[in-house]
């Protein structure tokens, strides 16, 4: 046949799912119509940025089992670098792979991106020709989508804080100064996510929740006027500016797949650029327009794919014009968010139950409960044991406050151990009881290093007291 038995059953599976599954007809895995650049082995590629030379990709990987940045050739995947593995768990535990993920700077010198480490939220700017690291402490609960400004003064950002998330301008020059100076982009009651800055104005697009859905909104930094461009039937996420500012890729499930499209915002014209059978994650052209890189899903994880503009055919669809809805005040009407104190409420959440019989040919069974309430700062454990041939009350019950960085708790059992031994008189049983409260607490100082402490009160009574001839 001249094709190897892995590339046979590729080809029989795919034609499999354009003749049974009608809606995937005219789709394909993304390796059929593109080049996959990367291939991951135990782990994933979240997100990218091109170099402003195009011949680079700054990625973000959970490549090893941890958060990484590898710097790959975009023409074929080869690792250049790795620029900051040597700082994982001294600098970071994790990366933010949210939104944009990672930024490169408009002089293709530096690197921008949130770290998280011990419950603290940074901003890495991390220098690739002099290797120098700058750390700037940010006074947010989380942040994410690092954006560069064209002329590299000022990068764009989402700060969660206080449980709203808005977009915030962090300035460069004041950082050279050691001072951090922060302004505030939006004030408003949504969720923002992935932000891209117009190449050639002051204007910035992002996603924004809205309603239920995710949609793209187009925002003048200078007269702060917005304009929502996506309709909230379907959600539109990862905008990014055409480099020639005249237009937006953006992923969008307006087909119920998650695929790439390009609106042309002077005219409104909308086209499909590639539509594969599971989804992309997020799309950005190259600085020359000419080749578009995607995060699509394949062989059970997600890698970065190439192809070249011209050889795609855009398929034009349309949506209705969203016009501009304005800035919904919190004080009128919908916009109001009200606050309530919470009150917890313990919810089941699972079930577990078993029986075994062992080799002394006694029957057990063990069945746990477990409840919490929604904000999970409360669990409680219930243990329920039982034996054959008898009746006690073995239980074991524990109680979990989780809310605050130390974790407390409180127990109580009682539960009973059979054993059998033998004489030259026959077999005797005796019952073991053991009863005890305890109280514990952990602190966590990082992800792999914490304190325990634990204090126990126990009773072990075991006596002739409590033998029987039959358990």
């Amino acid at each position: 046949m001249g094709i190897s038995e892995k590339e046979f059953d590729k080809r029989w599976r795919r034609d499999l799912r354009k003749r049974y599954y009608p809606l995937v007809e005219e789709r394909d895995m993304p390796d059929a119509f593109s080049k996959q650049v990367t291939h991951a082995e135990d782990g994933s590629y979240l997100k990218f940025a091109w170099s402003p030379s195009g011949d680079l990709l700054a990625c973000i990987t959970t490549e090893g089992g941890h958060y990484d940045i590898n710097i790959i050739s975009s023409s074929d995947g080869r690792i250049i670098m790795q620029p900051i593995s040597h700082l994982y768990r001294s600098q970071y535990e994790e990366i933010q792979s949210r939104g944009n993920g990672i930024a490169w700077s408009p002089d293709g010198d530096r690197l921008a991106f949130f770290v998280r480490k011990e419950g603290g939220e940074t901003l890495l700017i991390y220098n690739l020709i002099t290797r120098e690291l700058r750390k700037v402490s940010m006074p947010f609960d989380s942040c994410w989508s690092p954006e560069w400004s064209p002329e590299g003064g000022r990068i764009a950002f989402v700060g969660l804080k206080d449980g709203r998330s808005d977009i915030y301008l962090l300035s460069l020059r004041r950082l050279q100064v050691d001072k951090v100076s922060i302004s505030k982009v939006t004030d408003d009651i949504y969720d923002e996510g992935g932000i891209s800055w117009d190449p050639n104005d002051e204007r910035i697009v992002y996603s924004s929740e809205r309603g239920g859905w995710r949609r793209i909104v187009l925002r003048d930094l200078i007269s702060g006027e917005e304009r929502v461009l996506t309709p909230s039937n379907f959600n539109s996420t990862s905008p990014r500016w055409t480099p020639d500012g005249k237009g937006l890729l953006f992923v969008s499930d307006m087909s119920g797949f998650n695929d790439i499209y390009r609106m042309d915002l002077s005219t409104g014209e909308i086209v499909r650029l590639v539509k594969p059978i599971t989804g992309c994650f997020a799309s950005a052209l190259s600085p020359d327009g000419k080749v578009l890189a995607f995060v699509g899903y394949h062989d059970g994880k997600q890698d970065i794919f190439t192809v070249e503009l011209s050889s795609l055919s855009p398929e034009k669809v349309s949506f209705p014009v969203v016009e501009s809805e304005g800035e919904v005040k919190e004080e009128k009407g919908e916009g109001i968010i009200g606050r309530r104190r919470y009150k917890p409420k313990l919810m089941l959440d699972a079930i577990f139950t078993d029986f075994t019989m062992y080799s002394d040919g006694i029957l057990r069974n063990t069945t746990q409960l477990i409840a919490s309430d929604m904000m999970g700062n409360h669990r409680l454990m219930l243990t329920l044991m039982g034996q054959s041939g008898y009746f006690a009350p073995d239980f074991m019950a524990f109680y979990y406050y989780l809310g605050m960085r130390p974790d407390f708790g409180v127990g109580l059992y009682n539960y009973h151990t059979v054993h059998l031994v033998r004489g030259i008189w026959g077999d005797e049983w005796y019952l073991e009881r053991n009863t005890g409260v305890v109280a514990l607490m952990s602190y966590p100082f990082d992800r792999y290093r914490r304190l325990e402490v634990q204090l126990e009160k126990v009773s072990m009574p075991f006596t002739y007291n409590f033998w029987t001839s039959r358990p």
